[in-house]
């Protein structure tokens, strides 16, 4: 698989062998804030901006092995990366089934998972994202993983800018707690007046780090840091440090504040083990200030992310575990497509699983184009795309339908997507795929349609108009079912459907749909929709289409919203 730790200032890009081990690893500094920037300055949309970082950094690897499973975790995720991704509140199981990942796809076809960051909801919120993937990985290294000790009491401690304190019971984040340690280290040396004072050495001064830590721990329960900073001013004036000892002096007052007011977060609490993710110089700070304060002394973890990316992988299935199998065996079906992409690209994001609706796989619009001629595809694709649409299908019983496909793969954007209409053979499906269709759509349900679409890496959406096709479906392999026809099925009857049709699912009401009622449809439990005459009849006039069009996305758009309102 690959696995990306994306954050505010550089991306990683590892592939893992079927152990979990990395095979290959690759940096760039095209972090969520760099990336935001271009975009903002270009004026393009942001998420153009990550598919490009995302294809230089792993297009040769996806075109070795086009279907390999991509997770990614940290600030990729937030309002500011490529999809955001909403935080889930503690307590957290982190490889439990209900530990939901946003799922959507990439313009080269790659089903992409961005891993939730987490939120302690209480007087002070608190949140991280990407340490929580750390946490795991750490503890899949730490000797207590697999020991059968599932309720050890751990402290995982990942230092760096914002340095974070988190309490993991077995598998489970309980509390968590942020100290900007690092970021007001960088702004005491180099925008204070104690930067004057400052000459930094290059190499670590153990001592004057060591004199740091006895401040800090003779002033705990005092002034704290805000009072303690200033001797390093005057220890200066006085003698008692040189100029190259100011910064490590400083280093040791703020860590040892920070360890000083964690552990009276904790006090009481009988801590099985300490582990600490970090780089080495800065591991080495936080031991010596855990063994001042008296704390457990803590195991050293290397890079962990990776690891973690990995373990929360084979818990969502997305791949196996070696020690199930030393080969990867064929993808079953249900696991060869993973969590259906997203394919309303603008918008694209899966919400949290609060909500019956958001909890299942998203889809989007699709716009129907029945009767689309060759001649016409061009310019109302291009209509449709700059609309906001992001998926088109051109259903078999048109004029030309194969070669309609073709030109609609051909011109529009690679975030649009090509599917096929009304396939109800498995020969036409092999047709529809050499035209360059990604998405077969039935409107029945054919396991053998259904299996024959995934063996060739297509979405499949076939057509159900009772619950028991539903299930056929997704034993099938299906990920998504079309609901059809929806006015039969009713948007009361869809209700009932989300009983007991499973919850990664997603459900696309066809026929009916328009954008007077999506709004119902969606707080029944709909996440995508099939849009067919009410939005292109054959003959219809460029602009009018358009009207149309940004009509239903702005529909779309304001049911979405409604519907993350409600939660």
């Amino acid at each position: 698989m690959i696995a990306l730790d994306w954050g505010t200032t550089s991306c990683r890009a590892f592939l893992l062998g079927d152990d979990g081990g990395v095979l290959a690893e690759r940096r760039q500094q095209s972090g969520v804030k760099a990336l935001t920037a271009s975009a903002a300055s270009a004026g393009t949309p942001r998420t153009q901006a990550f598919e490009g970082a995302f294809e230089q950094l792993c297009g040769d690897w996806l075109e070795t092995s086009p279907k390999l499973p991509v997770i990614a975790c940290g600030m990729v995720g937030s309002n500011r990366g490529w999809v955001e991704t909403p935080y889930r509140s503690l307590p957290v199981d982190l490889i439990d089934n209900g530990f939901v990942m946003t799922t959507f796809a990439a313009r080269d076809g790659s089903v992409v998972h961005i891993i939730p960051g987490l939120i302690a909801d209480q007087n002070v919120p608190d949140v991280i994202r990407g340490e929580e993937t750390q946490v795991l990985g750490a503890l899949g290294e730490s000797p207590w993983a697999g020991s059968g000790n599932s309720g050890m009491d751990r402290i995982v401690l990942l230092p760096g800018t914002h340095s974070k304190w988190v309490r993991v019971v077995g598998t489970t984040v309980t509390a968590f707690k942020t100290f900007m340690t690092g970021e007001f280290f960088a702004l005491l040396t180099t925008e204070s007046t104690l930067s004057q004072l400052a000459t930094p050495s290059g190499q670590t001064d153990w001592e004057a780090f060591d004199k740091g830590l006895d401040v800090a721990a003779s002033a705990a329960g005092g002034g704290g840091i805000l009072s303690t900073a200033f001797s390093a001013r005057t220890f200066a004036m006085t003698g008692g440090l040189a100029a190259d000892q100011v910064e490590d002096y400083l280093s040791g007052l703020l860590i040892g504040d920070e360890v000083a007011a964690a552990a009276s977060l904790w006090q009481g609490v009988d801590v099985d083990e300490v582990l600490i993710c970090g780089e080495a110089d800065l591991s080495e700070r936080y031991r010596r200030a855990l063994v001042k304060f008296a704390l457990p002394t803590p195991r050293e973890i290397s890079d962990s992310a990776a690891t973690g990316m990995w373990r929360i992988a084979v818990a969502a299935g997305l791949v196996a575990h070696r020690e199930q199998s030393h080969h990867t065996p064929p993808a079953s079906p249900a696991t060869a497509t993973a969590p259906l992409r997203s394919t309303h690209l603008p918008r694209a994001r899966k919400l949290t699983e609060s909500s019956s609706t958001m909890s299942r796989t998203y889809i989007g619009l699709i716009a129907i184009l029945r009767g689309l001629t060759v001649s016409d595809a061009v310019s109302v694709g291009e209509c449709l795309y700059e609309a906001g649409f992001r998926t088109l299908e051109v259903p078999l019983n048109s004029p030309d339908p194969l070669p309609t496909i073709s030109a609609l793969e051909k011109v529009l954007p690679a975030n649009c997507m090509v599917g096929a209409g009304t396939v109800v053979t498995v020969e036409q499906v092999r047709q529809c795929h050499e035209a360059g269709a990604q998405i077969i759509v039935s409107p029945n349900t054919d396991v053998a349609v259904i299996a024959e679409t995934i063996r060739l890496g297509m979405l499949s959406f076939p057509g159900t108009a009772t619950p028991s096709d539903a299930f056929a479906a997704i034993g099938a392999g299906a990920t998504s079912v079309k609901i059809f026809p929806a006015n039969q099925v009713g948007i009361n009857g869809l209700k009932a459907w989300t009983a007991v049709v499973p919850k990664e699912i997603g459900l696309i009401p066809v026929g009916g749909v328009d954008a007077a009622n999506i709004g119902e449809w969606m707080a029944a439990g709909a996440t995508g929709f099939g849009i067919g005459s009410s939005l292109y009849k054959p003959g219809i006039a460029v602009e009018d289409l358009r009207q149309r069009a940004v009509a239903m996305i702005a529909a779309w758009d304001s049911a979405l919203d409604s519907t993350r309102k409600s939660e």
